[in-house]
Order: structure tokens, then sequence, then C-alpha cells
């Protein structure tokens, strides 16, 4: 099973870096504009809660503020709690892998993504990467 989503909005609503014994945490609200206008010709919105964690945490809070174009990735968190009448509730949030500004935001901006993935593929062989083989159609096919 895959549990893999991925947003570009802007941010709505940040809260203040905190700290959970070591580990610094930051909520943030991401609304992403629907693909069609509404009557009014106004487009609707709808809105993401994220958490990022550790030095992803601290990326969100030194760059992005209220407005702020971002695009996020992560896993959707389901939680189930009971409200003070006694009813059973759910909601939801994304905890995010990586935390990045849109593609057209990243001039002069070297620092412009946060990464929780340790991954690093290994460079790739550029001369490879350039071959191509030449095809001669000309030739009969054996069948």
């Amino acid at each position: 099973m895959i549990n893999n989503c991925s947003f570009s909005g802007y941010v709505q609503s940040i809260s203040e870096l905190k700290q959970k014994g070591e580990m610094a945490f930051i909520r943030f609200c991401i609304g992403i504009p629907r693909r069609y206008k509404n009557k009014e010709g106004k487009r609707d919105y709808d809105f993401i809660d994220a958490v990022s964690f550790g030095a992803q945490a601290e990326f969100v809070d030194e760059y992005f503020n209220i407005g702020s174009p971002v695009c996020v990735t992560g896993e959707m968190k389901t939680d189930l709690y009971t409200d003070q009448t006694g009813k059973a509730k759910k909601s939801y949030s994304l905890v995010t892998n990586t935390v990045r500004f849109p593609p057209h935001e990243l001039q002069g901006n070297e620092r412009a993504s946060y990464n929780n993935n340790k991954y690093q593929p290994s460079p790739s062989n550029s001369a490879a990467d350039d071959t191509f083989i030449e095809y001669d159609d000309d030739d009969d096919l054996p069948f």
C-alpha cells in the first residue's frame, strides 16, 4: 500500500516553532485553489493541515509566511479522538517528507527545499547518459 500525497498551494496559517523533547515541530495549513471558478468567478480553496519535524520544521519557520507559495509531499495521517460531547471524530493531517518552494521561486535561492529523505542517489555517469545507439531500419527483419 502507498500513502504518498503531493500538494501545492499557499500557506494559510502557520504556528510558532515548538519543541517536544529534543524534536522541533511546526504546524501549518495549506490552501489549495480548486481548478474551476465558482459562480462568483472566484476560486474556492481546499485546506490541508500539515506538520513538519526537525530541521525541516526549522526550514518552514525560517522561509515561509502566510501567503507564501509552497509545495509539499508526505503521508496523510488520520487521528481518531472523542470530542467533549463524547462523539467520535476524525482529523487528517499531512506529515511532510519534503517542503519546497514552487519551481518559479527558485531563482537565486540555493536553499529552496528541505528533504527528510536520507537516500541520495549516486551521480549518474554522464558518458552513459549521452550514449545513443543508431538504429538501422533498412535491415531485413528475421520475421
